[in-house]
């Protein structure tokens, strides 16, 4: 598969296990201008269409391994994924690619230690999760005033490692991160993806605590509350 991009993994990586996908993202000009972003979910995986400014609006996706063709093009396989989502279909009916296609995978990344002698990690380069729920900008800005603090900490103590980043780090993300996987397992399964979305938008508890969650405005801990997920899976 030929695009623009990289799957090399340095030492410090281990590779991850689940869930296992191939991001594509390329911008598109033509696309009727409109003040919300689109996200369409299929059996193959997700893709999100957003305008970017500048007439052009990016369309990018996350790819079962699976899903692959041997031999099939970085080209072949978006144009495969957009006609197999129906919204992303009629929302980029008529555009023209402007960019390249840019790839990566795993999209999902992990790391086995995140700081140590001299460094400290922050944003992707700490690891970073499947980005359906769009992770990364809180993650890195909330991870990098505690990577200031322990630096902060480390350098008013000459030859103190900075060994309570990823304790912090752990408290910060933990909840989320299994909040996230929650998600991820639905997203693999359409049927309880859909059945979930269903009863999410007709009982407000369950959608409000989840747009807050994934918004980074409410706690992580109250996505896993019994009566939330209760009401997201009970009929």
């Amino acid at each position: 598969m030929s695009a623009q991009g990289s799957s090399a993994r340095s030492p410090s990586e281990r590779a991850p296990r689940w869930p296992q996908r191939l991001g594509l993202v390329a911008r598109v000009r033509g696309v009727e201008a409109s003040p919300y972003g689109l996200m369409a979910v299929g059996r193959s995986g997700y893709c999100g269409v957003a305008a970017v400014g500048g007439g052009e609006t990016s369309v990018g996706m996350a790819v079962a391994e699976r899903t692959r063709f041997a031999g099939e093009s970085a080209a072949a396989l978006f144009a495969r994924m957009v006609a197999s989502l129906p919204a992303v279909r009629e929302a980029t009916a008529g555009s023209a690619r402007t960019t390249a296609i840019r790839g990566l995978a795993p999209l999902a990344r992990r790391v086995r230690r995140v700081s140590g002698p001299g460094y400290l990690l922050v944003g992707d380069a700490a690891g970073s999760t499947d980005p359906f729920t769009g992770e990364g900008v809180f993650r890195a800005l909330r991870g990098a005033e505690l990577a200031a603090a322990a630096a902060t900490r480390a350098l008013a103590h000459p030859g103190l490692l900075p060994d309570g980043y990823a304790a912090a780090r752990r408290d910060a993300f933990a909840a989320k991160e299994l909040a996230c996987l929650g998600l991820q397992v639905a997203l693999a399964a359409p049927g309880l993806f859909d059945h979930c979305l269903r009863r999410a938008g007709s009982r407000e508890r369950a959608a409000r605590t989840l747009a807050g969650v994934f918004g980074d405005y409410l706690p992580a801990q109250a996505a896993l509350r019994p009566s939330v997920l209760a009401d997201l899976v009970r009929p």
